[in-house]
């Protein structure tokens, strides 16, 4: 909690520097859809510990995924309110081990619009999203065979799960308006920049069970997005 306070106090003194330098914003186009490609620097070191000890494969720590979502302006008040999700699955194998993880986050925020001339937007941003985590690890690869061969043989595999609120920091930048077509005019396409802070500590369970001191994890850590949209 004191990390998400003390990241939004500094994300709040930097917007209001920014608002203190801009022009003031015109008429746009306030409503935007858009998709996203996404690369997450997690943090899953104390994940990774647990695995090696227990002779699994540990995970990477940089992942790459997709996304999408909406966002509006609203210039006579110079805020933004923004929805977004973001998904990365991965499956890794050696030495005859295999381990997977799937993490989904979803929330919304609040943004200052700091910038939206006829070509750029520029809106810091902060609020909250809740995030899915799972994982399987293997401690051999299964053999090829029928599936009731493999239901009914011995079980190798392990499934964890850890759901939780996350503050969700970061600046949106993008240019608007491409060539002179309708089309064109309504494209957006920019870059988002931020991190995931989680809020309290992770509750893991596998099935209806609840496992007690799991690892810390930050499924999200900072992200760097790729952001194409349209403009509604």
């Amino acid at each position: 909690m004191k990390r998400l306070l003390l990241a939004t106090g500094l994300w709040v003194l930097l917007s209001s520097g920014l608002l203190a330098q801009t022009e003031p914003i015109g008429r746009r186009k306030n409503f935007y859809l858009h998709s996203a490609l996404n690369l997450h620097i997690t943090d899953v070191n104390e994940l990774n510990a647990e695995l090696v000890r227990a002779g699994h494969l540990p995970f990477d720590g940089i992942q790459v995924g997709r996304g999408g979502g909406f966002y509006t302006l609203f210039p006579k008040v110079r805020l933004a309110s923004l929805f977004n999700f973001s998904t990365y699955s991965k499956i890794k194998s050696g030495q005859n081990r295999t381990n997977w993880i799937r993490a989904t986050q979803a929330g919304t925020s609040l943004g200052l619009l700091v910038r939206n001339s006829e070509h750029l937007q520029l809106i810091p941003y902060a609020g909250v999203l809740y995030s899915w985590l799972g994982v399987r690890v293997a401690s051999a690869q299964p053999v090829p065979g029928s599936t009731a061969g493999y239901l009914s043989g011995p079980s190798n595999q392990h499934h964890m799960r850890s759901n939780q609120f996350m503050g969700n920091l970061g600046i949106h930048l993008a240019r608007t308006g491409f060539g002179r077509t309708a089309l064109g005019q309504r494209l957006m396409a920019g870059v988002r920049v931020g991190y995931f802070v989680p809020i309290g500590a992770n509750q893991w369970k596998t099935g209806l069970t609840t496992l007690s001191d799991g690892p810390d994890t930050n499924a999200g850590g900072f992200y760097t997005s790729l952001v194409v949209g349209l403009a509604q």
